[in-house]
């Protein structure tokens, strides 16, 4: 018991740690001074910094996914061979993080996804294949939602419905001084709402003209 006290103490002061100052910038002792523990407890759980960091991001992300997924699935049920409805894909895949952000610890963990997406390399590419199954499952659903569109056209707009979500999930603040008060970051189910409406309507708009690779893609 003491043990996963242990580990869940330096979990929370890497995050906490790594979301204020930066994964490269922090070390592991300033980590374990946070957590009152010692370097032999960091090994003795995560062997590494960089097994550390993975399991900072695992803690949040593997029940995130799971919970996106068990909606997807009931989506998927609830449409019984027919094309699945793209708003109820939609709120399976943004309000759990929605939720997400606002769990203990939350606005930490956030502000380091923020972080990551900022320091590309290949620690965040290792740590982004955690959603690889989230990726493909839900763009899989979202194109039978729309077979009109184009392969091509359903990645770019999911591309931009991870950026879209980025948005409220990273920086709150900015969007309660921007609207001067209008727009509620803290209203998770209120932003679901709007941001599907949004996401949906983008999804559906008609397509441009295609490259001759889109072309041949689609």
């Amino acid at each position: 018991m003491n043990r996963e006290a242990t580990r869940d103490r330096i979990l929370d002061a890497a995050e906490r740690l790594f979301a204020l100052r930066g994964i490269k910038e922090t070390s592991l002792r300033v980590i374990t001074a946070e957590a009152g523990a010692n370097l032999a407890s960091v090994n003795y759980h995560f062997g590494t910094k960089e097994s550390l960091i993975h399991a900072v991001f695992a803690r949040r992300l593997g029940p995130l996914n799971l919970e996106r997924l068990r909606l997807l699935d009931q989506v998927e049920r609830h449409s019984a061979g027919s094309a699945p409805c793209l708003e109820s894909v939609l709120h399976a895949f943004v309000t759990p993080a929605l939720h997400l952000r606002h769990q203990e610890g939350g606005e930490n963990f956030m502000r380091l996804l923020g972080r990551l997406h900022a320091e590309p390399g290949e620690l965040a590419m290792g740590v982004m294949k955690q959603f690889d199954e989230i990726f493909i499952r839900f763009t899989n659903t979202v194109r039978a939602s729309l077979p009109g569109l184009s392969g091509a056209a359903i990645l770019w707009r999911f591309f931009f419905t991870i950026g879209a979500l980025t948005m409220p999930l990273v920086c709150p603040e900015v969007i309660r001084q921007k609207s001067g008060g209008l727009c509620d970051p803290s209203d998770a189910e209120g932003i679901s709402g709007h941001l599907v409406t949004f996401l949906a309507a983008g999804l559906r708009a008609q397509e441009g003209a295609l490259t001759p690779e889109e072309k041949e893609a689609r």
